[in-house]
């Protein structure tokens, strides 16, 4: 997997090159935002389930990738 600086940084970017390059980083924001908003449902749905059955929560079995 690149680094984020692979990914984004660009040595003396054209107009172009910097606008493909900002809506790329829009989009990988986007993921994450979506992926950690997905996480937290799971986190919130199990931490009533636990608090239900008063048993404690591991979040590694929650989050598992």
């Amino acid at each position: 997997m690149k680094s984020f600086e692979e990914q984004f940084y660009i040595e003396n970017p054209t107009r172009i090159k910097a606008f493909k390059r900002d809506l790329l980083l829009l989009l990988w924001l986007f993921k994450r935002a979506l992926m950690w908003t997905g996480k937290g449902l799971f986190i919130r749905l199990a931490y009533n389930k636990a608090k239900a059955t008063g048993k404690p929560l591991v979040l590694e079995d929650t989050l598992k990738d």
